[in-house]
């Protein structure tokens, strides 16, 4: 008897890396039954539908889920450049612009958009010149009770 197994899907994900180069991932697939590796990318995968069918579902699911990572991460905001007064240029680099460090910290949408680095920096900065500010005014206060002019002179009169 001669069995031969013929599997629903011929490719199966073996290893993906990012090009530098081209700027996204590159999956490379083993092929049953050959020595041989075939590589795609993703815009391939996606645009060629007898590649799809031949890939196996469970390969197909890790690949949109890396893709997804993969969008996810090129859409963060990183700091361009840090300006005067607590204020940043932020770029996803397609878009700038710039918000003060008070606006970041005020805005909980932006915090998933921040890369979390640029994130904490931004935080720290606003935070630290927030007590700066209050550290002023309480030395402003400190000094305006303890002056010359709100000392009062008592003297003990003789019997």
């Amino acid at each position: 008897m001669n069995y031969h197994f013929e599997p629903r899907y011929n490719l199966s994900l073996d290893h993906y890396e990012f090009d530098i180069k081209q700027k996204k991932i590159i999956y490379r697939f083993k092929v049953f039954g050959d020595h041989t590796f075939v590589t795609f990318d993703f815009a391939s995968i996606k645009g060629e539908p007898s590649i799809i069918t031949n890939i196996n579902p469970i390969d197909l699911i890790k690949i949109v889920i890396q893709e997804q990572k993969q969008l996810q991460m090129s859409s963060l905001l990183n700091i361009k450049e840090l300006l005067r007064d607590n204020n940043y240029k932020m770029t996803d680099g397609h878009i700038e612009e710039i918000f003060s460090g008070d606006e970041i910290c005020d805005n909980p949408l932006l915090f998933e958009r921040i890369r979390p680095i640029d994130f904490y920096k931004i935080v720290y900065s606003t935070g630290f010149r927030h007590g700066r500010e209050v550290s002023k005014s309480v030395s402003k206060q400190s000094k305006s009770i303890n002056s010359l002019d709100n000392i009062i002179h008592i003297r003990v009169a003789a019997e």
